[in-house]
Formats: C-alpha cells, structure tokens, sequence
C-alpha cells in the first residue's frame, strides 16, 4: 500500500495499526504480508517537465493485514482515530469526509520474513533508509522489532479491535428500536448476510417487544452480542 511518509513512518513504528481506502480501491486479502511504501523527491532520477524530482518509491516495511472491512465515516469512533494516527476524531472526519464510504484495514507490522535495518548509507534509486543486510545497516544497530516484541504488538492490536467492536455493540445496544434495526440492516449488507426473514417480520408485527427475538437473530448472525431492551 502507498502511504503518504508520515504514515508510513507510522505503521514501521507501531503507532498506527489501521488505514483507510476509498471504496473505489481494491483492498489487499485479509492474512496477506504487503508492503506499505512511500514516494519521496530524487534528484537522482531526473527532473520533472515543471522541473520537480522525479519521485522514487521506498519501502518502509510490511504489514500482515489482519482483517478488512466495509464501513462509513460516520460510524467511526475515537478509538478509530487514535490507531489511524490521527489528533482526534474530527481530524478523521476532516481528511474522508462525513459520509466517505471506505474500507477499514486492520494492520500489524511483518517481520516474519527479513530483518529491517537503519541503513549505514542512502544511496538513491539503490538504497532506501532500511536494509536487510547487516554489512549496509549502522554498527551495532539491531532489527527494528524482534519476534517477542511482535508478538506483544499484535496483542495489543487485538485487543484494541476487540474493545473497538464491544464499544460500538454497547452503542448499538442503546438505540431506539428502529434505529437498531437499520444499523443491522446497513451492517447486513456490507457483509452481504441474509436478513430478509427478521426485517419482513419485524415489518409486518411492527410492535418492539414482539420483535425483539427477530432483532436478537439479527445480532447474532452478524456477531453483535451486545443486548439492550429498548423502546421504540
């Protein structure tokens, strides 16, 4: 994937486990390793008509993609915003747009495969700012992130995305009736599972409490535990 260089930077250190791609985009397969890469000026390569660097590609590290889902801006949370890397949720919001439609990536650094050394010296078009050969990287530095250290990092990851999702099942559960049943039918169609039977009973019965078995099956073919009684 191709980033901007501050996030890229981001995802090599850790600080941010989640991206967002326009749902024009193809996302990469979820349990992939992909290389998040980022373009910077060359001179090296030559000038631009406008007389610009022409840009190399770099890249920073990879990533195992964890899990990849359908979602709109408007639903995330400031958890969301804390793992994208951004100041706050309004910044979020700012950069997608309010009714941006995307996919969510779920992230975690790779480095099953070769070590990620800080490069003794760049030399452009050959040699980016990290390598795997130890007789390019700096005296006595060390892989970026070894293997106990990845594992506590994709622990970590985890367990964010398991309190993100409780927190929006706890959301959910808080809403009237109705609400609930759109949210669940929206959900539903992103992750193409049928619901037609629950939505043309609680169509034809309409009253809450005699539709709460068909908005409890609902919840559990889409995994969302989380059940509060409310009213319409």
């Amino acid at each position: 994937m191709l980033l901007s260089p501050r996030d890229a930077r981001r995802v090599w250190a850790g600080r941010k486990v989640q991206h967002r791609l326009p749902r024009a985009r193809t996302p990469p397969d979820e349990g992939r390793s992909v290389p998040i890469s980022y373009r910077r000026p060359c001179p090296a390569l030559g000038y631009t008509r406008e007389g610009t660097p022409k840009l190399e590609t770099v890249m920073a590290c990879r990533v195992i993609i964890l899990r990849v889902e359908a979602a709109d801006t408007r639903d995330a949370l400031d958890a969301d915003a804390r793992d994208e890397g951004y100041h706050s949720l309004a910044d979020l919001i700012a950069e997608h747009g309010p009714d941006g439609r995307v996919w969510v990536i779920r992230m975690i650094v790779d480095e099953s495969e070769t070590p990620r050394l800080l490069s003794r010296e760049v030399v452009a078009g050959r040699q980016g700012d990290y390598t795997d050969n130890p007789h390019r990287a700096l005296l006595g530095e060390m892989e970026a992130v070894d293997a106990a250290t990845l594992d506590l990092f994709t622990a970590q990851a985890r367990e964010r995305d398991l309190e993100r999702r409780q927190e929006r099942h706890r959301e959910l559960g808080l809403m009237p009736f109705q609400d609930q049943v759109r949210e669940l039918t929206s959900l539903a169609k992103q992750r193409r599972v049928d619901v037609r039977d629950e939505l043309r009973a609680i169509r034809r019965w309409g009253d809450p409490r005699v539709c709460q078995p068909q908005l409890d099956s609902m919840r559990a073919k889409l995994g969302v535990s989380t059940r509060v009684d409310c009213a319409a």
